[in-house]
């Protein structure tokens, strides 16, 4: 027996509205990913633009730091986030290599940091976090037998 005013076959209008509200959250989840994607890359070029004046400009801290800004606005596999990696590995060996073992460990701390803060559930640990967790420990070991101080973490 049919209720009266219900067609035959028709979905009753409480189901299809639960399906549109669906639709509609899924599509403004994807939005809010694209547009948080693209500010993340465009912050993260433009860092990675200041970084690398940095570098040529001989200011290896600054560069580091814009660096660190770059590596933050993570997205996974974006070319900000990898030149950024790269730049902080450079700059890390180089200081090293030349016995400039402060700005060395402040560079390979950082690497460390940045992989730790952007860090999710399931992500291997890549051989950025332990080439700087191995440097880490190198300086901390030279410092140590120098009879000099190991510089506190930095956040």
């Amino acid at each position: 027996m049919r209720e009266a005013g219900v067609k035959h076959g028709a979905v009753p209008s409480g189901d299809g509205r639960w399906l549109r509200n669906l639709a509609l959250l899924a599509a403004s989840l994807l939005a809010l990913l694209a547009v948080a994607g693209v500010s993340l890359t465009r912050r993260g070029g433009q860092e990675m633009r200041l970084s690398d004046a940095a570098f040529h400009d001989g200011d290896l801290r600054a560069s580091i730091v814009h660096a660190k800004a770059a590596a933050l606005a993570y997205v996974p596999g974006s070319q900000h986030v990898l030149s950024a990696y790269a730049r902080l590995f450079a700059i890390a060996k180089g200081a090293e290599t030349r016995g400039d073992l402060l700005l060395a460990r402040f560079a390979w701390e950082t690497l460390r940091n940045v992989h730790v803060a952007t860090d999710y559930p399931g992500r291997p640990r890549s051989d950025w976090e332990r080439d700087a967790a191995a440097g880490i420990e190198r300086i901390d070991t030279a410092l140590l037998r120098r009879g000099g101080d190991i510089p506190a973490a930095r956040p």
